[in-house]
Protein backbone atom coordinates (compact mmCIF):
# COMPACT_ATOMS: atom_id res chain seq x y z
CA UNK A 1 0.00 0.00 0.00
CA UNK A 2 1.05 3.48 -0.42
CA UNK A 3 0.07 6.70 1.52
CA UNK A 4 0.90 10.61 0.05
CA UNK A 5 -0.03 13.59 2.01
CA UNK A 6 0.32 17.15 1.43
CA UNK A 7 0.40 19.18 4.47
CA UNK A 8 -0.66 22.88 4.89
CA UNK A 9 0.15 25.65 7.35
CA UNK A 10 -1.30 23.38 10.40
CA UNK A 11 1.54 21.43 10.75
CA UNK A 12 4.87 23.50 9.87
CA UNK A 13 8.13 22.14 8.72
CA UNK A 14 9.46 23.79 11.65
CA UNK A 15 7.51 21.73 14.08
CA UNK A 16 7.60 18.47 12.29
CA UNK A 17 8.26 15.41 14.30
CA UNK A 18 8.64 11.99 12.28
CA UNK A 19 6.37 10.68 14.73
CA UNK A 20 3.58 12.00 12.28
CA UNK A 21 5.04 9.95 9.33
CA UNK A 22 3.59 6.47 8.87
CA UNK A 23 7.18 5.05 8.27
CA UNK A 24 9.89 3.73 10.31
CA UNK A 25 12.49 5.75 8.20
CA UNK A 26 12.42 9.17 7.23
CA UNK A 27 14.50 10.73 4.21
CA UNK A 28 14.43 14.64 3.84
CA UNK A 29 15.77 16.05 0.54
CA UNK A 30 17.83 19.15 1.45
CA UNK A 31 16.25 21.04 -1.71
CA UNK A 32 18.40 23.10 -3.53
CA UNK A 33 16.88 23.75 -6.39
CA UNK A 34 18.65 21.48 -8.91
CA UNK A 35 17.88 18.20 -10.51
CA UNK A 36 20.33 15.90 -8.28
CA UNK A 37 18.35 12.25 -7.34
CA UNK A 38 19.11 10.40 -4.56
CA UNK A 39 18.04 6.61 -4.75
CA UNK A 40 17.14 5.77 -1.10
CA UNK A 41 18.42 1.59 -0.71
CA UNK A 42 19.02 -0.55 2.06
CA UNK A 43 22.32 0.35 2.72
CA UNK A 44 20.90 4.04 3.42
CA UNK A 45 18.78 2.58 6.60
CA UNK A 46 21.40 3.64 8.90
CA UNK A 47 19.16 6.39 11.10
CA UNK A 48 15.70 6.89 11.52
CA UNK A 49 16.10 10.14 10.15
CA UNK A 50 18.29 11.27 7.34
CA UNK A 51 19.00 14.17 5.57
CA UNK A 52 20.21 13.97 2.10
CA UNK A 53 22.70 16.50 1.05
CA UNK A 54 22.23 18.72 -2.58
CA UNK A 55 18.94 16.63 -4.10
CA UNK A 56 15.99 18.09 -4.80
CA UNK A 57 14.59 14.68 -5.50
CA UNK A 58 14.14 10.80 -3.67
CA UNK A 59 13.16 7.62 -4.88
CA UNK A 60 12.79 3.88 -3.73
CA UNK A 61 11.40 0.65 -3.57
CA UNK A 62 11.48 0.26 0.30
CA UNK A 63 8.73 -0.10 2.37
CA UNK A 64 8.09 2.19 5.83
CA UNK A 65 10.41 4.92 4.17
CA UNK A 66 8.89 8.04 4.33
CA UNK A 67 10.55 10.42 1.39
CA UNK A 68 9.74 13.77 2.30
CA UNK A 69 9.63 17.21 1.11
CA UNK A 70 8.89 21.33 3.15
CA UNK A 71 7.61 23.59 0.05
CA UNK A 72 6.31 27.41 0.18
CA UNK A 73 5.00 28.27 -3.73
CA UNK A 74 7.50 25.89 -5.34
CA UNK A 75 5.15 22.38 -6.38
CA UNK A 76 5.58 18.99 -4.46
CA UNK A 77 4.84 16.14 -6.78
CA UNK A 78 4.64 12.33 -5.76
CA UNK A 79 5.40 9.31 -7.87
CA UNK A 80 4.03 6.13 -7.72
CA UNK A 81 3.94 2.81 -9.44
CA UNK A 82 2.47 0.76 -7.01
CA UNK A 83 2.29 -2.56 -9.16
CA UNK A 84 6.16 -2.12 -9.12
CA UNK A 85 6.19 -0.78 -5.58
CA UNK A 86 8.19 2.60 -6.44
CA UNK A 87 7.81 5.62 -5.26
CA UNK A 88 9.21 9.30 -5.56
CA UNK A 89 9.20 12.69 -4.24
CA UNK A 90 10.42 15.61 -6.31
CA UNK A 91 10.47 19.44 -5.07
CA UNK A 92 9.89 21.66 -8.54
CA UNK A 93 10.64 25.60 -8.37
CA UNK A 94 11.69 27.19 -11.59
CA UNK A 95 15.03 26.15 -11.79
CA UNK A 96 13.59 22.43 -11.03
CA UNK A 97 11.48 22.60 -14.11
CA UNK A 98 13.90 24.20 -15.94
CA UNK A 99 16.03 21.40 -15.48
CA UNK A 100 13.47 18.79 -16.19
CA UNK A 101 13.34 17.50 -12.65
CA UNK A 102 10.77 15.13 -13.38
CA UNK A 103 12.28 13.60 -16.91
CA UNK A 104 15.33 12.77 -14.29
CA UNK A 105 12.31 11.04 -11.80
CA UNK A 106 10.62 9.31 -14.58
CA UNK A 107 14.11 8.26 -16.28
CA UNK A 108 15.36 6.64 -13.11
CA UNK A 109 12.40 4.74 -12.15
CA UNK A 110 12.19 3.07 -15.22
CA UNK A 111 15.21 2.13 -15.04
CA UNK A 112 14.00 0.46 -11.56
CA UNK A 113 11.60 -1.25 -13.16
CA UNK A 114 8.34 0.81 -12.88
CA UNK A 115 6.62 0.49 -16.20
CA UNK A 116 5.11 4.31 -17.67
CA UNK A 117 1.81 3.27 -17.94
CA UNK A 118 1.07 2.29 -14.30
CA UNK A 119 3.50 5.73 -13.36
CA UNK A 120 0.83 7.89 -11.21
CA UNK A 121 2.11 11.45 -10.51
CA UNK A 122 0.13 14.39 -8.41
CA UNK A 123 1.00 17.82 -8.17
CA UNK A 124 0.61 19.32 -4.81
CA UNK A 125 -0.11 22.79 -3.57
CA UNK A 126 1.92 25.17 -5.41
CA UNK A 127 1.54 29.18 -6.65
CA UNK A 128 -0.30 29.64 -9.19
CA UNK A 129 0.19 31.07 -12.49
CA UNK A 130 -1.44 34.54 -12.12
CA UNK A 131 0.88 34.93 -8.75
CA UNK A 132 4.23 33.88 -10.69
CA UNK A 133 4.73 37.40 -12.23
CA UNK A 134 8.93 36.89 -13.44
CA UNK A 135 10.97 39.41 -15.53
CA UNK A 136 11.03 39.48 -19.19
CA UNK A 137 14.59 38.06 -18.80
CA UNK A 138 13.58 34.96 -16.46
CA UNK A 139 10.84 34.18 -18.73
CA UNK A 140 12.90 34.25 -21.82
CA UNK A 141 15.60 31.82 -20.13
CA UNK A 142 12.84 29.74 -19.04
CA UNK A 143 11.21 29.46 -22.15
CA UNK A 144 14.39 28.67 -24.29
CA UNK A 145 15.11 25.93 -21.88
CA UNK A 146 11.69 24.43 -22.10
CA UNK A 147 10.61 25.07 -25.52
CA UNK A 148 7.10 25.62 -23.31
CA UNK A 149 5.83 29.01 -24.33
CA UNK A 150 4.56 30.94 -21.42
CA UNK A 151 2.14 33.97 -20.48
CA UNK A 152 3.58 36.95 -20.95
CA UNK A 153 5.28 38.19 -17.85
CA UNK A 154 4.54 34.86 -16.10
CA UNK A 155 5.83 31.77 -15.42
CA UNK A 156 3.14 28.35 -15.56
CA UNK A 157 5.38 25.55 -13.82
CA UNK A 158 2.18 22.96 -13.33
CA UNK A 159 1.46 23.48 -17.47
CA UNK A 160 5.01 22.88 -18.11
CA UNK A 161 5.40 19.68 -15.99
CA UNK A 162 2.43 18.31 -17.38
CA UNK A 163 3.96 19.00 -20.57
CA UNK A 164 7.24 17.73 -19.97
CA UNK A 165 5.63 14.40 -18.46
CA UNK A 166 3.86 13.67 -21.15
CA UNK A 167 6.82 14.29 -23.58
CA UNK A 168 8.12 11.47 -21.39
CA UNK A 169 4.60 8.96 -22.62
CA UNK A 170 2.99 9.85 -19.24
CA UNK A 171 -0.49 11.13 -20.52
CA UNK A 172 -3.03 13.45 -17.99
CA UNK A 173 -5.40 10.44 -16.90
CA UNK A 174 -1.92 9.34 -14.78
CA UNK A 175 -1.52 13.02 -13.71
CA UNK A 176 -3.14 14.44 -10.90
CA UNK A 177 -3.05 18.34 -9.75
CA UNK A 178 -3.99 19.59 -6.48
CA UNK A 179 -5.76 22.65 -7.62
CA UNK A 180 -4.56 24.83 -4.16
CA UNK A 181 -2.83 28.13 -4.72
CA UNK A 182 -0.31 28.66 -2.05
CA UNK A 183 -0.57 32.49 -2.43
CA UNK A 184 -4.02 33.09 -2.21
CA UNK A 185 -5.28 30.75 0.27
CA UNK A 186 -4.61 31.96 4.09
CA UNK A 187 -3.80 27.59 5.22
CA UNK A 188 -0.73 27.49 3.26
CA UNK A 189 2.65 28.93 3.49
CA UNK A 190 3.44 31.35 0.59
CA UNK A 191 6.92 32.84 0.28
CA UNK A 192 5.85 35.20 -2.31
CA UNK A 193 3.15 36.38 -0.44
CA UNK A 194 4.65 37.56 2.78
CA UNK A 195 8.68 36.30 2.59
CA UNK A 196 8.13 33.36 5.49
CA UNK A 197 10.14 31.30 6.33
CA UNK A 198 7.96 28.68 7.16
CA UNK A 199 7.49 25.37 5.16
CA UNK A 200 4.42 23.19 4.60
CA UNK A 201 5.75 19.09 4.28
CA UNK A 202 4.56 16.66 1.89
CA UNK A 203 5.27 13.10 2.07
CA UNK A 204 4.92 9.43 -0.01
CA UNK A 205 5.43 6.17 1.52
CA UNK A 206 4.97 2.41 0.86
CA UNK A 207 3.58 0.92 3.84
Amino acid sequence: MIKNYFGDNSHPWATLKTSYLPGEYSFFAQQVHGSNLKVVEKDDLIAKKVVVPEVDALVTKLKNVNLVLKTADCIPILFADSKQGLIAAAHAGRQGVQANICQVVVRKMLELSAQLENIIVEMGPAICDMHYQVSEDIQTEFEEATAVQQLPGFIQLKKTIRIQLNTLGITNKNILNNNICTFENPNYFSYRFNRTKQRQFSYIVRI
